[in-house]
Parts: C-alpha cells; structure tokens; sequence
C-alpha cells in the first residue's frame, strides 16, 4: 500500500530515493476491515492519513442518536479530523470503513518532519489543504441552498460509482433526508429524462 502512495505524491512532486526513505521509514501501514472504525467519536486524533484503497465515511451522532453523514473519503485521498490535530481536543465526528480499507498514516509530529525537510512537500499539503477548505465550503453551500434532488445529482458527480458501493441510508444521511424520501427521489428521477450518468454516477 506504501507503493499507492508513493505514486501518488510522484504524480504531484519530485522526491528524491533519499527523502522517500525517510518517508517510508516514519510511515505506518494500516488495514481496516468493513464496519472498523479509523476515529472514534471523544478520541483524540494525532495522525495524517492517506487513503490507498477502500472507503471511510466521516459522521456524527446527535443527542437522539441519530446520524449525521458528513463526508465519503475514497481511495487515492488524505482523512482525518484537522480540527482535533490542531486543538488537541477530542474529535466530535467518528470515521469507519465501509469496506476493506488500506491506509499509510505518519504520526502528526512525523508528519511535521517530512513537511519541513521534504522539499515541496509543505506546499503539496498547503495545496491539498486548499483544496480540501474549498470542498467544505463547497458542501456548506450545497447544505443551504440546494434542493433535495440537486443535492442528489452533486453527490453523485462528486463521488461517481459510490452509490452501488455503500448502504442508500447514508446516502440520505450525507443528503439530509429520510431514506425513504431518498427512494422516492431515485424513482422520480429514473423516471423523467435525466441523463444515465447521474444516476449511476459514471
């Protein structure tokens, strides 16, 4: 799984064999099987974490018990929780495979090393990070202002082919709507002349 990374951050910067050495020896390979958790909801997160193969959801639990889907992380792509990094305060949402997932993670200290004496690889993060702020904003404003059924069209723009991988109860959790509103929406639009794409998110 080291590898999937590896080709990942050669697609984006030069890394010269010295410093991927030293990118590999702090490096932890991880594999979560279906339904493990990479985060627990009042745990303290402490590590970078990079998505080789597989899916995570990230959610949160309301006082009723109910939840509340606020991201999908697929393979080739960074998770965690930054807030909980940066605040050294017990993270609000909980992370959990939805299938076999493989993972490469660097302690945050160890990831503040590579970040300092790997040349590039502070801006590749800072770009990432940029990247990543633009796609929640993005998702606060989809959460506001869009409707049911526009909501269901960018989620499956956004994550082509998820919806035949994982339960459509989280897909209306993610969209904010009851699982049987979710059925009636996916029935109305297989109906009318959407083209196929939406629907099946390729």
């Amino acid at each position: 799984m080291f590898e999937i990374f590896k080709e990942y951050i050669n697609s984006k910067l030069i890394v010269s064999e010295d410093d991927w050495m030293k990118i590999e020896s702090l490096a932890m390979e991880k594999t979560l099987h279906k339904k493990e958790y990479l985060l627990k909801q009042g745990s303290v997160w402490r590590f970078g974490a990079f998505v080789c193969t597989g899916c995570l959801r990230t959610y949160r639990l309301d006082t009723s018990g109910h939840e509340h889907t606020t991201k999908f992380t697929i393979d080739k792509s960074w998770t965690g929780d930054i807030s909980s990094i940066i605040s050294g305060k017990p993270a609000v949402f909980t992370t959990e495979a939805l299938e076999d997932t493989t993972l490469v993670l660097f302690y945050n200290d160890d990831f503040d090393r590579i970040c300092r004496e790997v040349t590039g690889f502070q801006a590749l993060m800072n770009a990432d990070l940029r990247i990543c702020m633009s796609s929640i904003e993005d998702r606060v404003n989809v959460v506001l202002s869009y409707s049911a059924e526009e909501k269901y069209h960018t989620f499956m723009e956004e994550y082509p082919g998820l919806s035949t991988r994982i339960p459509q109860y989280m897909i209306a959790s993610y969209l904010g709507i009851t699982p049987e509103s979710l059925s009636r929406l996916r029935k109305q639009i297989a109906g009318s002349k959407i083209p196929a794409r939406l629907m099946t998110g390729t």
